[in-house]
């Protein structure tokens, strides 16, 4: 492969491929095509390295580069990191191939509707034209798509800029088989609230809106069963050109009603968006969607999550979503059969000058700030207002972290070591009607020096002075089992910020280490008790075995040791440590 892309370039002046997706080109046409191989021992992957234009096979079992030789233990150019944690590689295999060459765009060649901004809300599902523009793809589908989302207005405005009114400026339908049977169906728009198209650097229309359903009619169950494999396909393909930023990070994606996601990938590790804000679900909170089948395993290694530095440590996150930021909601979804079983554990492995490293995960790996550096390199952060409602995680989905994991958020923080502190933003984070029932845990036996939280709702609440936490009608009856801050709940909670509980909190029924009792669902990781008044719970109902136990710090390498509890007061809103 090397000496392919090596004569490719001797052959044009000696320059350098410029995208991955370029040099996956040039070595399809020298006959080495992704669809037509695979790393047959598991744990290695192939990632292009963009500096020297080469291919590089990764071990993530032990966290070294094997070949070509020259780069084992290679740093980049600069000298300033390892090549594997640089932003200088990216993966390469026959799913990311598949994505990356899907043709989203939405230039005048090839979408259903191009013209000055047609007001979405003309459509009804009846109607195959728009505006008197014939649908080209003529599938019912389509017009009902776009009436779907025609009744989804004010969520696409709200994301969008909320703008008085909602036009489309292009749209297509894709297929994933033939109409006379069961297949996937996306509707790919450009939509604005502005009475303005939004434009790529190109000129063309920016891909903003996304709709997806599987139509069923007159599929046979093994037609039914491809189109939920394609529509899980639609949603891996978006999420992978977010990440190579082929389509914007702050999108819609609807998905219908009921509808099932197979994101199985034939065996393959799902490849989460690293940063995504704006929308993902289904408006009808009576008939939630099915995530199911995902696996995120040690075969994903560290330099395909999100990493950030921390103090002496790099934070490696990862789950069904990377991390989400901005203006975003994430609601009525069941995720079930979901494997997250230690995924970016080579971490542990590398960096010896960072001995606290840990990896985060969760069905959602991160809640951040988008912590960001300007042309100039300063510091940028964005308010937000994450809403994550009507979540559930049952019973038959495993999340199992080397460091931090939980049953719905790995994370909760500023993406940024210390520039946050002095910056001046808000992130509100709503937590609401959520229920996990998973098998949460950290293989984690203490030697990250507590870097190893537990949470069956959130793992780590950290460097959160700009963020509002609030918990509300939520309930954890799965197992958490861990050796460091392991809870129902929150699995270590930092004094910066604020957590309010609201509602209904019901750990009651939760099994932690191998104990038949919620004893504890909110590990707080300091024990000076003036650090803890920005924690609320007015106004909520707790469902726990005791109300001596509702609150609980734990600490030590052994499971269950030096277990520190806690009372709360209701009117000073401070805890009092009462034994331990």
């Amino acid at each position: 492969m090397n000496e392919a892309l090596a004569q490719w370039e001797a052959a044009n002046a000696y320059a350098k491929a410029a995208t991955v997706e370029d040099a996956m080109q040039i070595l399809a046409n020298a006959g080495y095509n992704s669809d037509n191989w695979v790393c047959l021992t598991t744990g290695y992957e192939v990632y292009w390295y963009d500096e020297d234009n080469r291919c590089i096979l990764y071990n993530s079992a032990t966290a070294e580069i094997e070949y070509p030789e020259e780069y084992i233990g290679a740093k980049t150019k600069d000298g300033t990191m390892n090549i594997m944690l640089s932003e200088h590689v990216h993966i390469y295999n026959e799913n990311h191939v598949k994505a990356q060459q899907f043709n989203m765009s939405l230039s005048s060649s090839n979408a259903t509707i191009k013209e000055n901004g047609a007001a979405l809300s003309s459509i009804n599902s009846s109607k195959t034209t728009l505006n008197g523009v014939a649908l080209s793809s003529a599938t019912a589908s389509s017009a009902s798509n776009l009436a779907a989302l025609s009744n989804s207005s004010d969520i696409i405005k709200a994301k969008l800029g909320n703008g008085s009114s909602l036009n489309v400026y292009a749209t297509k339908e894709v297929v994933s088989a033939d109409v006379n049977g069961a297949y996937a169906s996306m509707q790919i728009s450009s939509m604005s609230t502005t009475g303005e198209p939004v434009l790529k650097s190109d000129g063309s229309y920016q891909e903003n809106v996304y709709y997806l359903s599987v139509v069923q009619t007159n599929g046979t169950p093994e037609q039914i069963a491809a189109a939920k494999l394609a529509a899980a396909q639609y949603v891996y393909t978006i999420f992978d050109q977010i990440t190579t930023e082929k389509v914007d990070d702050n999108a819609v994606i609807i998905i219908a009603p009921d509808t099932e996601l197979d994101c199985s990938l034939n065996g393959a590790d799902w490849a989460p968006c690293k940063t995504f804000q704006g929308y993902f679900g289904t408006t009808d909170k009576d008939h939630p969607i099915i995530i199911s089948g995902a696996n995120l395993t040690s075969k994903t290694g560290y330099a395909q999550t999100v990493r950030f530095e921390g103090n002496n440590s790099y934070y490696f996150v990862t789950g069904f979503f990377g991390t989400v930021y901005g203006d975003t909601t994430i609601e009525n979804v069941t995720f079930r059969n979901i494997n997250i079983e230690t995924p970016a554990i080579d971490y542990q492995l590398v960096n010896t000058d960072k001995k606290n490293s840990r990896n985060c995960v969760g069905i959602i790996g991160g809640i951040t700030d988008g912590y960001e550096n300007d042309e100039m390199g300063n510091p940028v952060f964005h308010n937000g207002d994450v809403k994550i409602k009507n979540i559930v995680v049952d019973s038959t989905c495993t999340i199992t972290g080397r460091g931090t994991a939980a049953g719905l958020v790995g994370y909760i923080g500023s993406a940024s070591s210390n520039a946050y502190k002095n910056a001046t933003y808000t992130v509100n984070v709503t937590i609401d009607s959520c229920k996990v029932s998973a098998k949460v845990s950290s293989i984690d036996t203490g030697s990250q020096a507590g870097y190893a939280d537990v949470g069956g709702i959130t793992g780590l609440h950290c460097r959160s002075d700009h963020f509002f936490i609030t918990i509300k009608d939520v309930k954890f009856d799965g197992t958490v089992d861990g050796y460091h801050a392991v809870a129902g709940i929150c699995g270590d909670t930092k004094y910066q910020g604020s957590l309010t509980f609201t509602g209904t909190v019901n750990s009651e029924d939760a099994t932690i280490n191998g104990n038949n009792t919620a004893q504890y669902f909110v590990s707080l990781f300091n024990s000076n008790d003036a650090k803890f008044d920005t924690i609320s719970m007015t106004g909520a109902t707790f469902t726990v075995n005791s109300d001596l136990q509702r609150y609980s710090s734990l600490y030590g390498s052994n499971k269950a040791a030096n277990v520190g509890y806690y009372t709360y007061n209701e009117s000073t809103q401070k805890f009092t440590k009462v034994a331990s």
